[in-house]
């Protein structure tokens, strides 16, 4: 049944025109309650908030879990939304917030410290050790600078 899903979704959607609709009217169409322009509107961003959730959380399954909850929010919030930006703006806003919120409640997960030190080891590359070498190097850097700046640093970092 839920490899159908979107398949109906798809098929109900360009019965009715909706794909081919601009964001604002599906947003005007979903604030009346029509649920088939609100559910076009999650087809053509589901994809977009997924990527952008994964991008922070780090794991494929919370990164899920927040994209369900960016879209309970939105379609909340959607008698809210003033439409001064447009609304994938508005929605990518809701996911950060989500995250951040995800990432507060995460507790951290403690690790022997042997199995820590062996973690993130790169394999070996015996014909080039100097390369394998600077390549963890940069590796742990940029780890290291991505996990030492500010949520919304990091936040434009990664969408740019």
């Amino acid at each position: 049944m839920g490899a159908r899903e979107p398949a109906k979704l798809d098929e109900r959607t360009s019965k009715t025109g909706l794909a081919d609709q601009p964001d604002a009217e599906l947003v005007a169409l979903a604030r009346s309650g029509e649920m088939a322009a609100f559910e076009e509107l999650v087809r053509r961003y589901r994809n977009p908030v997924f990527a952008h959730a994964y991008h922070f959380v780090r794991q494929r399954e919370e990164a899920w879990d927040v994209s369900q909850e960016v879209f309970i929010k939105a379609y909340r919030a959607l008698p809210r939304f003033r439409g001064e930006s447009n609304f994938k703006t508005w929605l990518m806003r809701i996911t950060g917030n989500q995250c951040k919120d995800s990432l507060k409640r995460r507790k951290p997960k403690a690790v022997p410290l042997r199995e820590g030190l062996h973690q993130n080891e790169i394999p070996a590359d015996e014909s080039r050790p100097d390369q394998t070498a600077y390549a963890r190097e940069i590796g742990e850097a940029i780890v290291q600078l991505l996990e030492a700046m500010p949520f919304k640093h990091r936040q434009a970092f990664i969408l740019r």
